[in-house]
């Protein structure tokens, strides 16, 4: 008996050797096959060479992680061993922010009590582990809403960032809110939260766009400092804060930054003003911003501006130095760029998101997500599905609003889109599984 099942091992033995070969095969074959090449569009190329940009290509099934750098490609698919569901996070989506490996939410009790909760997760993709967290935050303002249309200036999530491990939490305040806001560092193991950092609302005078009135947009971190965005009158203004003490560590002003205030009454066409690109006075920019941070210590902040119509999208950035020492004021303003590109549907992955930003050299570099929603007119479901557009990744340089270059990474990802539209010409079934997407895509220089 001991000998037949020593023989009988041998075929599950050559049948194991043999799935392990053409899967190692197969690897290899779609590694050699794969498209991954960065073509030159604009400019020279050479204003890549000390600029090294990194992600991952991956659907329920494939993940390939590509590094670009001196305006080389390199990449190496890896097959999942088991599919996965692949999800992205924007800065903020439906609710709910993505930090490292925690997916944030934040509720109000009342205008003066906030639930701050969070899940821990598998980064990429939709599944929960069981590490949570949740504690109430009280918040000492003052928040009308008669007729209004919301309490509040962003997501609430627009106010949850972390630190050094620690979680700090301010409220996005409009400039119709009263009493005193602060940033409160939030402490899951104890349930408590305790303020570091306390500023007064109570110079908000009614009306909107009253110079001088206060509206809190967000709240960042860079190195080891808090960041607090804040519009104030025709002004941008960021803050930084000590994240051990709570001190001011600077502060830096925007100029001619008017931000729109959604405390105006709802539908009265004010926000929309004429979209004449020679009218500036007329700009101002939607509260949503996307932040982002380079390894150089710089912070960059997108706003999208009022000027963006069915034709163009405009985008002005701003980046900052946040190792500025304190006696120069804590925060150097380095740039400031307006960009427009063709429009398609603002939003996430559209061709006027921003998906990183970097500054070095006086050169502002980007990476953003261009939609080809005009490819293949003729195929109705591309009409109305913007799943189904084709989506290519875009690097450029700019200084001075002139576009330095732009490159295009060309891949084979797009094929996945094309058999979607040829194979259902009217409803289908989206599936994240079989549809590559761009993830973690980052300047790491």
């Amino acid at each position: 008996m001991d000998r037949l099942k020593r023989h009988a091992a041998l075929p599950v033995l050559a049948a194991a050797l043999l799935v392990l070969a053409i899967v190692s095969i197969s690897l290899y074959a779609a590694n050699r096959q794969a498209t991954f090449r960065l073509e030159h569009l604009a400019g020279e190329a050479s204003w890549l060479d000390d600029m090294t940009l990194e992600g991952v290509l991956h659907d329920g099934y494939h993940r390939t992680p590509f590094v670009i750098s001196g305006g080389q490609v390199r990449f190496e698919t890896e097959i999942m061993p088991r599919p996965i569901q692949v999800r992205s996070q924007p800065h903020s989506e439906r609710g709910q922010k993505t930090i490292g490996e925690r997916r944030y939410e934040v509720f109000p009790e009342d205008m003066q009590q906030y639930i701050v909760r969070y899940q821990a997760y598998v980064k990429g993709t939709g599944n929960y582990r069981p590490e949570r967290g949740e504690v109430s935050v009280r918040v000492p303002i003052q928040i009308t809403m008669e007729g209004k249309q919301m309490g509040f200036s962003n997501l609430l999530e627009y106010g949850l960032t972390e630190l050094a491990g620690e979680t700090y939490f301010t409220v996005p305040t409009l400039t119709t809110a009263r009493g005193s806001n602060g940033i409160y560092r939030i402490d899951f193991a104890s349930g408590e939260s305790a303020e570091i950092v306390t500023f007064s609302l109570e110079g908000n005078r009614a009306g909107e766009d009253v110079n001088g009135n206060v509206q809190v947009l967000g709240l960042e971190s860079v190195g080891n400092r808090l960041v607090l965005i804040v519009s104030r009158g025709q002004s941008l203004e960021v803050h930084a804060y000590d994240a051990a003490s709570g001190r001011a560590m600077g502060k830096a002003v925007v100029a001619d930054f008017n931000v729109i205030s959604v405390a105006s009454p709802p539908n009265t066409g004010e926000e929309n003003v004429a979209n004449d690109a020679a009218d500036h006075s007329a700009e101002r920019f939607y509260e949503d911003y996307d932040a982002y941070r380079d390894s150089s210590g710089h912070l960059l902040l997108s706003f999208l501006s009022n000027r963006s119509d069915t034709e163009q999208v405009w985008r002005t950035v701003v980046s900052l130095d946040m190792t500025a020492e304190e006696q120069a004021g804590g925060i150097a303003l380095l740039d400031r760029q307006q960009l427009n590109w063709p429009n398609v549907r603002e939003g996430y992955n559209d061709g006027a998101h921003i998906v990183d930003a970097s500054y070095r050299e006086d050169v502002l570099y980007i990476a953003r997500m261009r939609v080809d929603h005009e490819q293949n007119a003729e195929e109705r479901s591309r009409s109305y599905y913007a799943d189904l557009y084709n989506r290519s990744l875009l690097l450029e340089a700019y200084r001075d609003e002139k576009l330095l270059y732009q490159g295009l990474l060309v891949t084979d990802a797009n094929e996945d889109n094309n058999q979607a539209a040829n194979v259902y010409p009217g409803p289908y079934g989206y599936s994240e599984y079989e549809h590559r997407r761009f993830d973690d895509v980052s300047w790491t220089n």
